[in-house]
């Protein structure tokens, strides 16, 4: 299967991890089937199945998957890195 990277509008990568405002409300990607990134709560066997798009999990818990990035999807920054 091809690796499909996707992006947001700003031009950079969408990662499990990120956070985003998605139609307003803040949120954290928590898998990218799109290119096998799956969060613990998120696993791959569980949504291997969606073979393009990503899932956005809200501070209230309401889940959205996305076949792609659209105008309601706006990149916030990327998780932050042990260091």
């Amino acid at each position: 299967m091809k690796n499909k990277r996707l992006r947001y509008a700003t031009s950079e990568d969408i990662h499990v991890g990120d956070h985003v405002s998605h139609a307003g409300r803040p949120g954290i990607i928590v898998a990218v089937m799109s290119t096998g990134e799956y969060s613990a709560d998120f696993s791959k066997a569980g949504w291997s199945h969606y073979k393009r798009g990503f899932i956005v999990r809200d501070d209230d818990g309401q889940v959205c998957m996305y076949d792609r990035p659209n105008e309601d999807i706006e990149f916030v920054s990327h998780a932050m890195q042990d260091g």
